[in-house]
């Protein structure tokens, strides 16, 4: 980073990290050379989201709906194809037949923890460069990003294009 005022370095750290969460997504996704399937899974981002989400114990579609952002449409078919996967089961409540909740099987948790194991694993061996100091700060400063992330919510889109708040 060459600027050291405030927008200019902000600017460059937003470039850094997006230059970064690319690399990030390029080695958790399919790599040729990797004998093992991705941590991917060849899923999308809200199938791998919910699959993480549902180790916790079965959610509503509308649970799942509010937690992804997404709608009740949307759920609907990222569920159909995570079952015809057979790495989730829908069940309909006994008491409301409109309530459906959505939960592992034994297949999805045992693929959800492999996976997860995996990407732990290359994690710590990436922050492994890192002295105990820098992993501490590296730490904390995700978890502020994570805060302002919530705070801040999804950017705004006009014709294609993302729009700073």
């Amino acid at each position: 980073m060459t600027h050291h005022d405030g927008p200019s370095l902000r600017d460059d750290t937003a470039e850094t990290f997006l230059r970064v969460w690319g690399q990030v997504v390029q080695y958790m996704g399919p790599n040729s050379t990797d004998s093992e399937p991705s941590i991917t899974m060849g899923r999308s981002f809200n199938q791998l989201r919910l699959i993480r989400e549902l180790r916790n114990g079965p959610l509503t579609m509308s649970q799942i709906a509010h937690l992804l952002g997404v709608t009740n449409a949307a759920v609907t078919g990222i569920a159909d194809r995570l079952e015809q996967s057979g790495l989730v089961q829908r069940t309909q409540d006994a008491t409301d037949r409109r309530v459906v909740s959505v939960r592992l099987t034994p297949t999805g948790d045992a693929l959800q923890r492999g996976n997860h194991q995996r990407a732990v694993e290359w994690t710590r061996e990436v922050l492994g460069r890192l002295d105990a100091g820098e992993a501490a700060t590296f730490g904390a400063l995700l978890l502020k990003i994570e805060d302002s992330i919530l705070k801040t919510g999804s950017p705004s889109l006009v014709d294609g294009a993302a729009v700073s708040h």
